[in-house]
């Protein structure tokens, strides 16, 4: 899962992601794809991590183009790119999707990832729709994000909660209560 492009196409990727969603249009030349091919570009990326999570290589290896398996040439040759260079994308804690955008005739979909320990990469995935008709993974490239995972934690969120519900959790036994639903709806931050 490497890209084929220079690396000032992978900044240009990078830097019109980084602009907003306004400014990128602008920027943006080519024509944006409707809203369930950006689905089923989604649903590619989300079945292949499934299978790379449960080292199912055979199956994570049907996402990628023809040429990536021509390429990598076996399932374990290509589980063991993975290992050695996307490892991010198996330990991140924490995946979501950001728009997507069509640059230079070739759609790009970023996924961020926030890691175990709060960093925030992005995997940004070049798409390729084949012959069989279906879109299949031409690449990816992770990069690092200026976006800051946010911190939460128990404690935290209870000592930002209303006064009846830190009573509540106090008695009991902590910030690992349940919230009740009454109290849950009151309140933002006790999610």
């Amino acid at each position: 899962m490497i890209f084929a492009r220079p690396p000032i196409v992978v900044f240009a990727i990078c830097l019109q992601l980084a602009v907003g969603s306004a400014a990128a249009a602008a920027l943006r030349p080519d024509i944006d794809l409707p809203a369930g091919e950006w689905q089923a570009i989604k649903t590619v990326i989300t079945d292949q991590l499934a299978a790379l999570k449960n080292e199912d290589g055979a199956r994570a290896f049907t996402f990628a183009t023809e040429g990536l398996r021509t390429q990598f040439g076996t399932p374990e040759n290509f589980l063991r790119m993975v290992h050695s260079g996307y490892q991010a994308l198996l330990d991140a804690r924490y995946t979501e999707f950001l728009d997507g955008a069509v640059i230079d005739g070739a759609p790009v979909q970023p996924l961020r990832l926030v890691m175990p320990d709060n960093t925030v990469l992005v995997a940004l995935y070049q798409m390729a729709k084949e012959s069989d008709g279906r879109w299949h993974i031409a690449g990816c490239a992770i990069a690092p994000s200026t976006v800051k995972a946010a911190q939460h934690s128990a404690r935290r969120r209870i000592a930002d909660a209303p006064a009846s519900i830190r009573r509540y959790v106090a008695a009991q036994g902590g910030a690992g209560a349940p919230i009740p639903r009454a109290h849950a709806a009151a309140s933002p931050t006790a999610a």
